[in-house]
């Protein structure tokens, strides 16, 4: 399989995590418009979501490159007036507890 329809990300990321998904957590109304905040790593072609990763990737530190880049871009634009370039990230309702669903987060138990 090359890639995945954008409608079928919050399926597989509960599935897989074990927690919900929406991209309303990140400021915008449609996965489309979520894949556009990160289209140095993903896009959409033919209705398919694609990397833009190679697969011969040896570390994850190119993620982290492309990170810093967006961040400085964004704040360029800030800086320069275009406030739409703020990320507007918001935390799900069973993270605002502060404790996940997902593996290995587990809630501490009650002292009596």
């Amino acid at each position: 399989r090359i890639g995945i329809h954008p409608e079928h990300i919050p399926f597989y990321f509960s599935r897989y995590f074990r927690k919900s998904f929406s991209p309303n957590y990140y400021g915008v109304n449609t996965m489309e418009e979520l894949i556009r905040l990160v289209e140095d790593t993903f896009v959409i072609v033919d209705r398919v979501v694609e990397s833009q990763v190679s697969p011969e990737l040896d570390c994850n530190d190119v993620f982290v490159a492309l990170t810093e880049d967006s961040r400085r871009i964004r704040q360029r634009r800030v800086n320069g007036g275009d406030y739409s370039a703020q990320l507007r990230i918001s935390l799900p309702p069973e993270a605002q507890d502060g404790y996940g669903q997902g593996y290995g987060m587990q809630q501490p138990q009650q002292q009596q």
